[in-house]
């Protein structure tokens, strides 16, 4: 398979992943938001992964960490 195939489908895993509140802060701790930017600037003409990427980071967006979390900067 190409390297484009690989990043469809990690995206596509991702989005449905992201669909679950109770992971965000798993996906927030391993730095999916830095991951997806950089399949959606590295792939800027692929429509597929444009929509998978705003849809990923439109989840992770509306995570709100609860007072005892703690969550990673970086």
């Amino acid at each position: 398979q190409d390297p484009l195939s690989h990043v469809v489908l990690s995206l596509q895993l991702l989005r449905t992943f992201s669909h679950f509140p109770e992971n965000l802060v798993v996906m927030v701790n391993s730095q999916a938001t830095p991951a997806v930017l950089g399949c959606m600037a590295v792939y800027l003409e692929v429509t597929e992964i444009q929509q998978y990427g705003l849809d990923i980071l439109a989840k992770i967006a509306t995570y709100r960490p609860k007072p005892a979390e703690k969550v990673s900067l970086g």
